[in-house]
Order: structure tokens, then sequence, then C-alpha cells
């Protein structure tokens, strides 16, 4: 079985394709997974590190409000279209796999006029644009949102199996992941994610926030993104480490005590995974503010703690003192993230690739 898998521009829209990829790899060793993705962001470097062929499709998103601009882009898109199909025919897949993203419009768009079975991952409780413009063609679409079902036109093929997460095979004990990357082990950890490509809003408020590098118990650890690494390296210490991106996210997620992060969906269901307390900061730039709705439900639930981006100046001292020392809080944040996990999502995407390719291939007999 040959699995074309397309997604990306960030780790939201990628790590879901990789996690389940890596489930259909585990289930049979014999799968082949081919990645399409731009040559210029994050799938580019990440997937060949994770062993799969990657192949490059130059695409750019579409200007929603430029009419010139958009004129333009709609020949552009149809270049990129027969490009597509060129390289979807080359590579000849028997199911094709889409996590979101404007890279991953044309190549899926491509997959079907050549006669590939469709399924789609959809991470938001508001549908991407992608998801809205392929929903039609999709023989299965996996949502992470109940309340995403209503944008979906054809609801019989939409089944809410939560977001599929990274995880390690053999999961490490806080002790052990300390023990791996050298952290003292009477400290806290703090884990800082500012974004796969950055958020340079939210890094700056962190920057601002001295009591984060002036706590003597505290071990931090800021994934800044690669945009805003430069900016930021010299806050490394003896008690910090700065770093543009990580990528083994399992064992920095099992070694925290504590994040401060984003609030995307990709985020959150790593979070639930390893059930990490954590001080939401929704991004305000995101269709649909959907990042605001996503913190506020876990903040509901007793399940995280949300900082407007506007507030965090005059809030985020304060709330990171008051949970780095109330150890019931943090605990009572960790149960209650957990509610929210779905662990099994990405074996559950897996099944529903391998029984789709069995479908057609009992069609073709």
């Amino acid at each position: 079985m040959k699995v074309l898998f397309s997604g990306g521009g960030t780790g939201g829209h990628l790590f879901p394709a990789l996690a389940v990829a890596g489930e259909l790899k585990q289930m049979n060793a014999d799968t082949e997974i081919v990645f399409v993705g731009t040559p210029h962001r994050i799938e580019s470097t990440v997937v060949p590190q994770h062993g799969y062929r990657f192949e490059p499709l130059m695409s750019s998103g579409m200007p929603r409000k430029n009419i010139v601009k958009l004129i333009l882009y709609l020949f552009e898109f149809a270049s990129t279209l027969l490009k597509a199909r060129k390289l979807v025919k080359r590579i000849s897949p028997d199911i094709a796999v889409g996590s979101g993203g404007y890279v991953s419009v044309t190549p899926l768009l491509a997959a079907r006029w050549l006669g590939v079975p469709l399924i789609l991952l959809e991470q938001n409780s508001v549908p991407g644009l992608a998801t809205k413009l392929l929903q039609r063609y999709a023989e299965k679409i996996h949502l992470n949102y109940e309340d995403s079902a209503a944008y979906i036109s054809n609801r019989k093929n939409a089944v809410v199996t939560g977001n599929p997460v990274r995880k390690s095979e053999n999961q490490m004990s806080k002790a052990e992941a300390r023990t791996k990357l050298g952290i003292p082990a009477d400290n806290q950890v703090l884990l800082i994610l500012g974004g796969s490509l950055g958020a340079g809003s939210m890094n700056r408020k962190i920057a601002a926030c001295k009591e984060i590098f002036e706590e003597s118990v505290v071990y931090t650890i800021w994934q800044t993104g690669k945009n805003d690494f430069e900016t930021y390296k010299n806050y490394a210490s003896e008690r910090a480490e700065v770093k543009p991106f990580i990528d083994q996210m399992d064992i920095y997620y099992a070694a925290a005590d504590l994040a401060i992060c984003r609030a995307g969906a990709t985020t959150i269901s790593e979070l639930a995974y390893y059930g990490l307390p954590a001080i939401l900061i929704p991004s305000p730039n995101v269709a649909n503010d959907h990042q605001t709705g996503n913190a506020r439900a876990l903040q509901e639930k007793g399940a995280a703690v949300m900082i407007r981006e506007s507030e965090a100046e005059n809030r985020l001292a304060d709330e990171f003192k008051r949970l780095l020392t109330d150890a019931s809080l943090r605990n009572e944040l960790s149960t209650n993230i957990k509610k929210f996990a779905r662990p099994d999502a990405a074996r559950i995407v897996a099944e529903s690739v391998i029984s789709l390719y069995r479908k057609r291939k009992s069609e073709h007999v």
C-alpha cells in the first residue's frame, strides 16, 4: 500500500499527519509513505528527519482581500494543479490523506482527478479553507471536535476521532526524561512553545516577563520558532535553553511540569495526551479566532489557564508564580486536561486508511 500525505505549512497541520504515518508503519512495515509539501516550510525538513520520502511542490496561500492578487492567484493555482497532477501520477498512491494547510489543496485535488480515494483530517472546531474546498471529494473526514460536523455538507462521511498526536513507543517517566535531557532533578521545568515557525507577539511577552528567567528553582525550555530564534537566543543560561524547534517533543512533554503556549488544536491535543498543566495565550490572528474558543473550552472545564494576549503583560507573571507554587492546582489542571485526550486517534485514522484501501482493492478485483 502506498499512501500520499499532504498538509503542512505549520506544525499544527504536519504533526497529525506524521502521527498517522507512524501508526500505519507500525501496522504494516511495508506501507510506503510519501509526503507532498512546499520546499520552504516546516515539512521540507521534518518529514525527511522522520525517514519518509518528501516531494516538493511550490504553492502559496490564497489572497482574500486584494481582487487583483486573487485573479493572479487563480492563474497560478491552475498551473500548480497541473504540476500536482503530474507529480501525483508519478507517485501513483493508493490512498491520499490531507491534514490541512494551503499546501494540501492542489495535490489532493489532483489525487481525486486521478481517481485516488481521499481522507481528510480536520484539527480545528471551525474547519479551515482546505477542508471546506475538499470535503465534497472525501471518502472520510476525521474531526477533532463534534461541533465541526455542522460545517460538513456530507455528514455521513464525517466521524469524530480526535486529533492524532505524536507519541513515543516507550513513553518516559519524568525522571527518565530529565536524565536524558540533562535537567537537574530538583528543578521545576517550564516548557514554552512559541510555535514551529514562531509567535512573535507571544515571544515578546515571554521575554518581558523577567520572573520566568529569574526564578532559581525553574529550568526553562523555550521553543521560539525558527523565525524568532536569533532575537532571543541570548536568553539561554545555565537554567534556560532556547531552541528554534524541538523535534522529540515527547521527551520534553514528559520532563515538563508546566507549559506556556498558544492554543492551537494540535498543541492542545498533545497537552491533553501528556496531562501537562498549561497557561494558554491564544493567538488573536487566526481564522474565526478559533484559538480563543479552544482555550476557553479548557478553562471552563478547569483544564487550563487562559490569558488573552492583550492581558499577558499584566497577568502572565502572577499566573506563572501561582501555578509554580501551587502543586494541587497543577495536579487539578493535569487531571482535567487528560479528559480531553484522544490517545487512539492516530490508530483509528490509520485503520480508516487501511479499510478504504482494502475496499478499493476489492472493487478492482
